[in-house]
């Protein structure tokens, strides 16, 4: 058992780090698949996935979507935090 990475005292094993790295790469991938890339088995990559979301370490699986090929030019997400509310209360 390699440990090669400690993460918020989290310490990881080495094909623990190599799965979040292809599963970064690409999250659609099966189990199967990640096995052969990681040269493990099967199970294996089912358990150790399992175990890494159980703990938080993935927390979703998520989508880029092409924005220009859904008719979007510009793309902009803007964060606010308000000191105090803009109206007040009961109105």
């Amino acid at each position: 058992m390699q440990l090669t990475q400690k993460l918020l005292g989290i310490l990881l094993k080495d094909v623990e780090l190599k799965l979040v790295a292809e599963l970064t790469k690409n999250s659609r991938r099966s189990d199967r698949e990640l096995a052969k890339r990681l040269h493990v088995s099967q199970p294996t990559v089912t358990r150790i996935r399992n175990k890494l979301e159980k703990e938080g370490i993935i927390r979703e699986f998520t989508i880029i979507p092409d924005f220009v090929r859904l008719g979007y030019e510009i793309a902009s997400i803007t964060f606010a935090k308000m000191k105090d509310p803009p109206f007040p209360k009961g109105n």
